[in-house]
């Protein structure tokens, strides 16, 4: 039985997201699966509100994560530090749904140093850590995303990839995607 991936990310957001989608999905195939990509339901928002068709996007999209195997997450940082937030709820329905997860991101900057990039902090270090403006501690555990996201998949048997493309390519590139697959291939099959 061929195993069905679903493809969490923020690749939903790309003005070339159906093309990126159906490059995860072909990927998929070339190593034995089969790639369910979030826009693979087409949804006709003509008779609804926006509020309602975001409603709908997202119960269609929690029934695919629950038809799939497991969930390789694209974790990327997305408008921040950290990964797209919904891709973060889509791996925690993943784990309370007991799938394996798996995921990757484009950069090999962790956590902490993002956090204190995006912030903008100098050197604020004491006695207690890095904090925020707010005085606030900042993690600084060594991981490549908040203790969470990595707990929850590595705790799970899971695995997160990870490497640098560049900057212009940081949410298109599928090269670490596919070293994720090529992985699945000889370790799931």
């Amino acid at each position: 039985m061929i195993k069905k991936i679903y493809l969490a990310g923020p690749d939903v957001f790309l003005s070339n997201a159906i093309e990126i989608g159906q490059k995860k999905k072909d990927l998929c195939k070339k190593y034995g699966f089969e790639g369910r990509f979030p826009l693979d339901n087409e949804i006709d928002p003509c008779c609804s509100t926006p509020y309602e068709t975001g409603l709908k996007i997202s119960q269609i999209n929690e029934e695919l994560i629950r038809e799939c195997n497991l969930v390789i997450a694209n974790i990327t940082p997305f408008r921040g530090p950290s990964a797209d937030i919904g891709t973060i709820f889509e791996i925690g329905l993943a784990k309370g749904s007991g799938l394996q997860i798996f995921a990757y991101t484009n950069t090999k900057i962790l956590f902490t140093e993002r956090t204190v990039r995006f912030l903008g902090i100098k050197s604020n270090k004491d006695v207690t850590g890095l904090k925020d403006n707010n005085g606030m501690k900042i993690e600084q555990f060594g991981m490549t995303d908040n203790l969470m996201i990595d707990g929850g998949i590595v705790n799970n048997k899971g695995m997160i990839f990870s490497g640098d493309v560049p900057e212009n390519e940081m949410y298109t590139s599928l090269v670490v995607f596919e070293e994720c697959l090529k992985y699945l291939q000889y370790h799931l099959i």
